[in-house]
């Protein structure tokens, strides 16, 4: 149990390499969830219901799946932190890591991907809210962040950097702009008072779905747009 400064490092290297494969997964789960989400609405329109229930299903096999991948992905980071700590098995760290990650998650009735997905179903033929969620108190009402912008370049965001201290989103060459020469610096948000630093920020996945499901959502609805002007010019 005794690691060299060269062996921690090592495993540093490696549980970082882990955790950004497992964010890249978390990213395109949250695209496939979208997805999902996108044919359920279609397909209640319709009046198919039998394939709405087997959206219903996809989605919560996909959010089963969200949940283990963090669980690996808290294992790692616990690893990672304790990386140069002598005395400790990593495994039983990692093990300890995914079972609390575990305990944490709730029912996948409550994830807040599920309640979307049963929002837009019902409102794709109501209005409202669906009547199993209409009397939820755990519902909130999200506010909607526009992360299409990158804060430091007012350019559209690419590769989108959280900044784990105050949560605010920025594009990597922004913020790798930002601090060329320096430690940390104030966070570029207005009224933040923060800072940032590299050692603060992190690929931040959700962002980065989010960016993707929306750019596919414009693409479709602009086909859907000129298919439309298609057949009236048809006519």
């Amino acid at each position: 149990l005794l690691r060299s400064k060269m062996q921690s490092a090592a495993i540093i290297r490696e549980m970082d390499s882990g955790i950004g494969r497992h964010k890249e997964l978390l990213q395109s789960l949250l695209v496939c969830v979208a997805g999902a989400v996108d044919v359920a609405e279609q397909l209640e329109v319709q009046g198919d219901t039998s394939r709405v229930a087997e959206m219903e299903f996809t989605v919560k096999a996909f959010l089963e799946m969200e949940g283990a991948i963090k669980a690996s992905m808290a294992g790692l980071n616990e690893v990672k932190r304790q990386a140069s700590v002598d005395g400790v098995s990593l495994e039983d760290v990692f093990d300890k890591a995914v079972d609390n990650e575990k305990k944490k998650q709730t029912d996948l009735t409550k994830h807040p991907k599920y309640k979307e997905f049963k929002e837009k179903v019902w409102q794709a033929t109501h209005d409202g809210l669906p009547p199993d969620l209409d009397d939820d108190e755990d519902i909130q009402v999200a506010t909607q962040v526009d992360h299409s912008t990158c804060p430091i370049t007012r350019m559209p965001m690419t590769k989108p950097m959280r900044n784990k201290d105050c949560n605010h989103v920025y594009s990597l060459d922004g913020i790798n702009a930002m601090l060329k020469g320096k430690q940390a610096v104030k966070c570029p948000v207005a009224g933040c008072n923060k800072m940032v630093s590299r050692d603060s920020i992190e690929d931040d996945y959700e962002t980065a779905a989010a960016l993707t499901i929306n750019s596919k959502r414009k693409r479709k609805n602009a086909a859907a747009t000129q298919e439309e002007d298609d057949v009236v010019d048809l006519d």
